[in-house]
């Protein structure tokens, strides 16, 4: 097992941003920022035993100050879509920032994606190799109330997992739903597109949403629906939405011990399994991505549909639907969440 660190860039106030290489004995090789909490890279190994990118992103900081969708970041305050930038707790209405629309959307404009985040530890083991990264949101950011601390840890094992975690603490009852918003391609990370993937969702249910992505409040199940993706199948092989996805899925119950996900590419024999401690799933297919966004390599481009994105977390609009599980976090407690990244294919 091995960590190294590097200067990965400076920030236009002159800070400095790290990179940070993590290695396993079995070819896995992971690649991760402080800027952002960003995975930059994932290697796995095909079914060949071929190291190869599975991960949208950049080999560089400059793009990463510029990119608008979220390629690699650590997700937060709030992950997903808020209603009209507001939420009331204890009687107080909070107006947060709306940068989508009337939207608020994963942690507002300057959410955890956009900050440089401190360093709390590096560590090696003989199974495992970790960068513990630390933030403090102060009350009022993005219109979130109280002081809010938080880590999130990379864990890369011997067992070709990579583990991230998230822990968050406030001084003022708030809201936390954190996640991260890895872009996979299998095949060949992001340089066609990702219509040969084939996907399950441990869900029986999904969440209806209105024309500006806001859940109706609605549970309904997925049966006999292009949502169904409880028996493992083409992202493209059912109903009208072909690839079109940005959903908001239902987990089944259970205690991270069953796969909430797993994603398969045939001709790499590649596949990733997710399991996490979250409610629900957002199956999201890079549809936003815009023509021609520069690459990780100079003269190629990320297309809409050229990675795609499962991303455990609480439901949409979470925080004004009392149905919802709730994302309320107080003084007294902590908010602990982990995704668990399984990565193995077919030799």
């Amino acid at each position: 097992m091995k960590l190294q660190q590097q200067i990965f860039g400076k920030l236009p106030d002159g800070e400095i941003a790290y990179l940070f290489t993590l290695s396993n004995n079995k070819g896995m090789q992971v690649k991760l920022t402080n800027y952002g909490g960003t995975i930059t890279s994932i290697h796995q190994p095909n079914k060949e035993g071929i190291l190869g990118e599975i991960l949208l992103g950049y080999d560089d900081l400059t793009p990463y100050l510029t990119n608008e969708f979220y390629l690699g970041n650590t997700i937060g305050r709030c992950a997903n879509r808020i209603a009209n930038g507001q939420f009331e707790l204890d009687g107080t209405t909070y107006q947060l920032s709306q940068n989508q629309l009337s939207n608020h959307l994963h942690g507002g404009t300057l959410g955890f994606h956009k900050q440089l985040w401190n360093i709390a530890a590096l560590e090696e083991h003989k199974d495992c190799v970790q960068v513990l990264l630390q933030s403090y949101s102060l009350d009022g950011t993005e219109g979130y109330p109280g002081n809010l601390l938080t880590t999130v840890g990379f864990k890369l094992t011997n067992d070709n997992e990579l583990i991230v975690t998230f822990e968050a603490t406030t001084q003022k009852a708030t809201i936390v739903n954190m996640t991260h918003h890895c872009y996979f391609n299998l095949k060949d990370g992001g340089q066609s597109t990702i219509d040969n993937h084939e996907l399950f969702i441990n869900a029986n249910a999904y969440t209806p949403f209105n024309e500006l992505g806001i859940p109706t409040g609605e549970i309904l199940p997925v049966i006999d629906t292009p949502y169904d993706f409880t028996q493992i199948r083409n992202i493209c092989s059912k109903g009208s939405l072909k690839r079109d996805f940005d959903n908001n899925f239902v987990l089944n119950k259970n205690k991270g011990d069953e796969a909430a996900a797993v994603l398969f590419e045939e001709s790499s024999g590649r596949k990733v399994s997710i399991f996490a401690s979250q409610p629900g799933l957002q199956f999201y297919t890079g549809k936003w991505i815009t023509e021609n966004v520069e690459g990780r390599k100079s003269g190629e481009y990320f297309q809409p549909f050229t990675g795609l994105c499962l991303e455990p977390q609480f439901f949409p609009n979470s925080p004004n639907q009392d149905d919802f599980p709730s994302t309320i976090l107080r003084p007294a407690e902590k908010y602990q969440h982990f995704i668990r990244f399984q990565f193995t294919n077919t030799i």
